[in-house]
């Protein structure tokens, strides 16, 4: 009665002799299908392209970013990309099955995040941000120009920003306060 500790036993791959000279002389643990071999081969193809790529795209990588950047400071003024993200404030007791009156105090949520991407700055020192209570505005002199009107009201005063300089994200907490008008 042996027991293997932690689960079921494996099989184990036994070679049984035949009366076939072919098969005995096989390498079962060797042995690919063709499916496999495909796979394989495809596999380093793919490895291969990848490296010649990659050397060609490490000799270019410099020039291009010099290049985006001045094609981007050439066409002017843009609208950096951003995410707005709403915090609710849910009890794990409360997803379960929540009583009614909780399900009405969620109208509002706590909290307004936005992310603001900047890949073309590498210090916040010339940008302007002001922040009142339904909007935002992020300027960077000939590079960006940010306007965006909140769904809430929130309380700039006991807000924070950070600006991430190895991601090149400005990153902005609001807590929220009511609803705009």
């Amino acid at each position: 009665n042996l027991r293997c500790k932690g689960g079921k036993p494996a099989s184990i791959t036994v070679k049984v002799a035949s009366k076939n000279p072919i098969i005995n002389s096989m390498d079962i643990q060797s042995h690919e299908t063709s499916l496999q071999k495909e796979i394989m081969e495809k596999s380093r193809k793919a490895q291969e392209e990848d490296k010649k790529l990659g050397k060609i795209n490490e000799e270019n990588e410099d020039d291009s970013e010099e290049d985006v950047e001045e094609l981007k400071r050439i066409e002017g003024i843009s609208e950096p990309k951003h995410k707005i993200v709403y915090s609710y404030p849910i009890e794990m007791g409360d997803c379960w099955e929540p009583p009614k009156d909780i399900l009405q105090d969620r109208k509002f949520p706590n909290l307004l995040r936005i992310t603001v991407m900047t890949p073309f700055i590498d210090s916040i020192a010339d940008a302007e941000l002001d922040i009142n209570e339904d909007t935002l505005m992020f300027k960077v002199p000939d590079i960006y120009d940010l306007m965006i009107k909140f769904k809430y009201r929130v309380d700039p005063d006991k807000g924070s920003a950070k600006f991430e300089k190895d991601k090149k994200v400005l990153v902005i907490n609001l807590p929220i306060i009511g609803v705009t008008e």
